[in-house]
């Protein structure tokens, strides 16, 4: 995929999407391949405010989805009443 590709079909329709609706705790996760960090692409994302996770080149040891699921866990926790239905958990979040 090349940077423009990315900006027009990843960027502009779905990462700026996201970032309205979940606002300035939205932290945008890729994994560092050189199209997706082209200067096209930073611009794009600096022009939106979006905070990008910076990674270390090269770090198979880091794992970012166990972060999710924590995450994940920790705001399933904090609901009022437990969820039973993956209904429920759609409608909940």
């Amino acid at each position: 995929m090349t940077a423009e590709r990315s900006r027009d079909r990843v960027i502009e329709p779905i990462i700026v999407q996201f970032f309205g609706a979940i606002g300035e705790r939205f932290v945008f996760i890729d994994d560092n391949a050189r199209p997706h960090r082209a200067r096209i692409l930073n611009k794009r994302i600096e022009h939106h405010g979006i905070t990008r996770m910076e990674w270390p080149p090269c770090s198979p040891d880091m794992n970012c989805i166990e972060h999710v699921w924590t995450e994940m866990s920790r705001c399933l926790n904090q609901l009022q009443e437990p969820l039973e239905t993956l209904q429920e958990l759609a409608n909940g979040l």
